[in-house]
């Protein structure tokens, strides 16, 4: 799953994961895990692009030939380091999660641990996030249109797509 922050990647890949009957990552809270700290801390500590190293690493971890299948959740800016976006778009069913910046404002209006919006005009960063992220998530496989919707009829009309996609 890829998309913006606040998108539902990690809302709706649980729940896929869990109809599919596959394990669920989340690369953010495997990232959180193995560092013992949240991720504005370490941009905070190490900066962005020690975070992006991280990233990277963990998705090596499970993604590639040979891993078993399961649902994963993209940091929203994982895409952006070419290396990173030929794992998540070659060899994988990818998913953008495509979710407009009024929701997106709406779902982080009062979150704290958002590093990326921490101190700056929220939607101005959004859009400059949008432009440079949305030529490369349109690499994935499947688009699906979150907002106004319930995490459940999102994961349906991914299984419903998926359906179609290997017949």
């Amino acid at each position: 799953m890829v998309g913006m922050l606040a998108s539902g990647k990690s809302r709706v890949g649980r729940d896929l994961a869990r109809v599919l009957r596959m394990e669920f990552v989340d690369i953010d809270q495997m990232i959180e895990d193995t560092e013992r700290c949240r991720i504005a801390d370490i941009f905070e500590r190490d900066g962005e692009t020690h975070f992006r190293d991280l990233e990277s690493a963990a998705l090596r971890e499970v993604l590639g030939p040979g891993k078993a299948p399961l649902v994963v959740s993209t940091g929203g800016g994982a895409i952006m380091r070419p290396e990173n976006a030929e794992l998540i778009f070659n060899d994988t069913v990818s998913i953008w999660l495509r979710a407009s910046i009024p929701l997106i404002l709406a779902r982080t209006e009062k979150d704290t641990h958002r590093p990326l919006l921490k101190n700056a005009d929220r939607k101005k960063v959004l859009q400059d996030m949008m432009e440079v992220r949305y030529p490369v998530y349109q690499r994935a496989g499947m688009v699906i249109d979150v907002d106004d919707r319930w995490p459940q009829d999102i994961v349906a009309e991914i299984i419903e797509k998926a359906g179609h996609a290997e017949q």
